[in-house]
């Protein structure tokens, strides 16, 4: 008796090439990779972006701010002062140089009260300046109310006071908020973002996905027998351009950073106001300072701002480098076009292969 044998069902089944086996891996890990350095890259876009607008729209305004409100209250101060020593004070109050500038300075002082970086720091400094300038000027008030009441002498006094205060106390503490804003700034421009570490990390993932790339493009060469995959290519060379593109952004919006910087503190060096420079203010300071000693009664000294040189060029100059700074070049769209668009290029590239051998057995 003869049997026949009924082939297992198992038999007839095609195994699974490991060629497309290898593509898929590929394709899989091609995909995989391009999402990680398409998110690191934005990730370090935003953070670099963040920082450098945080700088170019809040902090640097702020320290140009804070130094035109000293130079506006310098001058200010010194106004009147002027009115005071010379006796137009009795007809035209502290003047209108002094309202003038005054008014100036509250305009810049709201400004920094909207871009201040510094935080609570800065907002309990502009109370304490805002509380010291509401006694300065109640001070130049009453100096002037007392001056036409005839009360020359008291209000010589009240008007040296005045000024003292404003030296030692709306002048310093203006200081010290501009140290806050600098150290802001400081602390922005050397932040993990703007350093060589977050550069490195993106690179070196652009690096892995094009070395997988490369190594892909070799597998292909030697498998197939064919010189060069036109997609996968494509797909290198725009993973090469905007990586390029990228980091020579951010390394150019860095340096415009520091030059910015560099520009704001020059800007505040020079508009430091400068005191007791003036022969002839000396002479009207030195009058109010006899008169306030008349009777022999030491009731403080006053010293006046020299006049300063415009300074509007060059906050403009500073102003332009941080807008540059702050140009992203379209980075927020290149990073995920390019993403994707290499991402289709390694479908392109990957998928007639893996087709083509989808039921083969090698």
């Amino acid at each position: 008796m003869t049997v026949v044998r009924t082939p297992h069902p198992a038999s007839h089944r095609t195994r699974t090439s490991t060629t497309a086996s290898t593509l898929r891996r590929l394709r899989g890990a091609l995909f995989a990779l391009t999402a990680v350095a398409v998110v690191t890259s934005f990730g370090a876009f935003v953070g670099v972006k963040t920082t450098v607008g945080a700088a170019t729209e809040h902090t640097i305004p702020a320290m140009m701010a804070v130094s035109a409100a000293s130079e506006a209250l310098a001058e200010a101060d010194s106004a009147a002062v002027h009115s005071f020593g010379a006796g137009q004070a009795l007809i035209t109050g502290p003047g209108s140089d002094y309202q003038a500038k005054a008014g100036l300075a509250g305009q810049n002082l709201e400004q920094i009260a909207e871009t201040g970086q510094a935080g609570e720091p800065v907002s309990q400094q502009l109370l304490l300046i805002e509380n010291r300038l509401t006694e300065y000027r109640q001070l130049i008030e009453q100096a002037h109310a007392d001056y036409v009441a005839g009360s020359v002498r008291l209000g010589t006094v009240e008007m040296v006071y005045a000024s003292r205060l404003m030296h030692t106390g709306v002048l310093a503490e203006l200081g010290k908020l501009g140290e806050l804003e600098r150290q802001a700034l400081a602390d922005q421009a050397s932040s993990f973002w703007m350093s060589a570490w977050a550069l490195v990390i993106w690179l070196l993932l652009a690096l892995a996905l094009l070395g997988l790339l490369t190594g892909t493009l070799v597998f292909l060469a030697k498998r197939f027998r064919r010189t060069v995959n036109w997609w996968l290519s494509a797909a290198a060379v725009v993973l090469i351009g905007v990586t390029a593109y990228a980091a020579a952004t951010a390394e150019t919006s860095k340096a415009q950073l520091e030059d910015a910087r560099s520009s704001v503190e020059q800007l505040v060096r020079d508009r430091t106001p400068q005191f007791g420079t003036d022969p002839a203010d000396g002479a009207v300071a030195a009058r109010l300072n006899q008169q306030c000693t008349a009777d022999g009664t030491t009731c403080g000294r006053v010293k006046m701002a020299a006049s300063q040189p415009d300074q509007v060029a060059h906050a403009a100059v500073a102003s332009t480098l941080a807008g540059a700074a702050d140009d992203s070049n379209g980075l927020e769209f290149a990073i995920p076009v390019a993403g994707l668009g290499i991402a289709l290029f390694v479908y392109l590239g990957l998928q007639p292969r893996i087709q083509e051998y989808r039921y083969r057995s090698r």
